[in-house]
């Protein structure tokens, strides 16, 4: 029974994310996901913006996404549901829709996808996209310099690892 019940539980708020997930009006026409959402640049540039390194766009964050997203419909879905997600709270804002919005619109709205309720789908669709942006994002070594980061220590290793801290400075 207890069994039963915590399969039942850990169910049923996956039923209600793959039936949000599964509304036509969110996927585009016949379920064919060829061309990334519009929003999905502009939700790149605000998780990764242009700073002493490159945005998100500009390392192809969005590109990197899209193709997992073809790749894997779960994946679409998430990326095409909470892109969605925002250009609709984007026009309940005064915008066109998110890609239109001004910056501090879509800081806000990303913003508030951020803190969504846990097993929602905004939050669930922006932690993966967040997740995986950020990981495709700062392994390229052209994101490195806004952290101060010089790269990994090998091959070069660490000559001075014999002398005291401090010493081999």
């Amino acid at each position: 029974m207890l069994r039963l019940l915590l399969g039942l539980a850990a169910w049923l708020p996956a039923g209600w994310l793959l039936a949000a997930a599964s509304t036509p009006a969110r996927i585009p026409a016949g379920g064919q996901m060829v061309e990334p959402p519009p929003a999905l640049g502009p939700l790149i540039d605000v998780l990764l913006p242009l700073d002493q390194s490159p945005s998100g766009t500009d390392l192809g964050v969005d590109e990197y996404l899209w193709s997992r997203a073809l790749r894997r419909e779960e994946h679409g879905r998430l990326v095409w549901l909470l892109c969605a997600w925002l250009d609709r709270e984007a026009v309940s804002a005064g915008a066109d829709d998110f890609s239109s919005a001004d910056e501090a619109q879509k800081i806000t709205l990303v913003r508030r996808a951020s803190e969504a309720p846990p097993r929602t789908m905004p939050s669930a669709a922006f932690r993966f996209i967040q997740d995986r942006a950020f990981e495709r994002y700062y392994a390229d070594p052209r994101s490195w310099p806004s952290l101060g980061y010089a790269g990994p220590p090998q091959p070069q290793g660490f000559p001075g690892h014999a002398q005291p801290p401090g010493a081999a400075a």
